[in-house]
Parts: C-alpha cells; sequence; structure tokens
C-alpha cells in the first residue's frame, strides 16, 4: 500500500441540474485527482470536513483510493484465510458430518478460486485440510 502526504483538497463544486442538485467534493492525492459527488451539500461538507482532518492530522493518504488510511475498510484488515477460519470455527460445533464436509469444500474451492495463479506448491487437499 503506497501512501503520501501529497494532498490537496478544493472547495465543493455546486452543479445545478434541471431535476437535482449534486454537491461534489474535489481533492488531489500525489496529483491525481478525485472527486466524490453528494446529494446534499451536508453530506459533502461532511466528507470534505473529513479529509480536512485527516490532513491536520498528519495522516498519510493512500495513493490507489484518494483516502486517508483510516479510511481502510474493515474487510481489508482481515485475510480471506483468517475470515475462512473464523467462520469454520463459528460454524463447527453446530453441523452434522456432511455439513461439515460440504462447508470444507466450498472454502477450498473458493480459496483456490481467489488466488491469482494456479497454486503448484500444494494440492488442493491440503487446502482443505488447512481450514
Amino acid at each position: 500500500m503506497e501512501t503520501t502526504y501529497d494532498v490537496r483538497i478544493y472547495k465543493i463544486l455546486t452543479y445545478k441540474g434541471a431535476k437535482k442538485t449534486t454537491y461534489t467534493v474535489r481533492w488531489t492525492v500525489a496529483d491525481k485527482r478525485w472527486r466524490e459527488p453528494f446529494s446534499t451539500v451536508a453530506l459533502a461538507e461532511g466528507f470534505r470536513s473529513e479529509l480536512i482532518r485527516a490532513t491536520g492530522k498528519g495522516e498519510a493518504f493512500v495513493i490507489a483510493t484518494g483516502l486517508p488510511v483510516s479510511h481502510r475498510s474493515k474487510s481489508a484488515a482481515m485475510s480471506w484465510y483468517k475470515f475462512a477460519v473464523e467462520y469454520v470455527d463459528a460454524r463447527w460445533s453446530q453441523l452434522g458430518g456432511n455439513s461439515r464436509k460440504n462447508i470444507a469444500k466450498t472454502l477450498t474451492a473458493t480459496t483456490i478460486a481467489l488466488l491469482r495463479t494456479k497454486p503448484t506448491q500444494f494440492a488442493p487437499a491440503a487446502v482443505r485440510t488447512a481450514l
């Protein structure tokens, strides 16, 4: 995750259309432009103030998303493997034998499908055993 402190936040851009008005927050992170439209000025000001607060605290911004590091989603903090193991631990005692086998097979197929390349250093059975 590449971060930077090179951030500029601009004033809110108001667009008055025929049917509705849109308020757009604009900012740049490492010379890359970002914009986020909102339907109300209060939402736009709230989001803009969060960005300003993050810069005021000296927080780094992620170049790929344009958002402060603190805005990372909770899902980004947990790996797929950890999620799968916690899921199995939570459900295992409530399930019968066939259901356990089916969950293990499903998580094995899903885990292998989420990999960028086909695994060559381990067999799918080893993934099922690990899960």
